[in-house]
């Protein structure tokens, strides 16, 4: 069976900041969207090395990503010149790579380098609109598409280098208890005793 992986891509452009620029189609929904740009971390790898994380308590179901993040030159994405940098001159940071829709600890299809190329070349028009567009660009969303060596290929693995999964922070009200998830007219209330001598209620 061919595995499938969603390219995406989250950085910045000129003078808009940091965003999800390309999302899985299946992770459009704005907690998704948050998950993934809370978990693909910048980090800082070799060229043929890729960052595996799991996202644990999403409604779509387990995801892990893929990615590599790097500093991009202008040519990268078809805008010509050197390396991009933002409005105060400082390098700007990339991620990109591809979400597959299971959970890293069920075992990974060996990605390759030619996977994560193919994922930088399906998402590189939409960064060269964000870039031109800055705030006006509207967030795109990537298909599935088969991964190399799922199909027998022969091409590179890239070397993964794990890291620790991302879980969806629990609601405050959970955190509390079951008592502060009761609707308020089924909690019990204190019981309100008379004031002491020489005591007042604080109302």
């Amino acid at each position: 069976m061919t595995e499938h992986g969603w390219p995406f891509l989250i950085g910045r452009a000129e003078h808009a900041g940091y965003r999800v620029v390309v999302v899985p189609d299946f992770m459009a929904d704005a907690a998704a969207v948050d998950a993934l740009s809370g978990a693909a971390r910048d980090v800082r790898l070799p060229a043929d090395t890729a960052c595996v994380r799991e996202l644990r308590g999403l409604e779509c179901g387990p995801v892990t990503v893929v990615y590599r993040c790097f500093n991009p030159r202008a040519d990268d994405y078809g805008l010509g010149g050197d390396e991009l940098s933002d409005g105060f001159g400082r390098p700007i940071r990339v991620t990109e790579g591809v979400a597959l829709r299971s959970a890293a600890t069920g075992g990974l299809p060996e990605i390759t380098i030619a996977d994560l190329d193919r994922a930088h070349a399906a998402v590189a028009g939409a960064y060269r609109d964000f870039w031109q567009h800055e705030r006006d660009y509207v967030r795109r969303t990537s298909a599935g598409r088969p991964l190399g060596n799922s199909a027998g290929s022969g091409e590179q693995p890239v070397h993964l280098e794990v890291a620790e999964p991302w879980s969806r922070p629990r609601a405050a009200t959970a955190a509390r208890g079951p008592a502060a998830r009761q609707p308020a007219e089924h909690r019990r209330r204190p019981r309100r005793t008379a004031p002491a001598v020489g005591a007042r209620w604080l109302l």
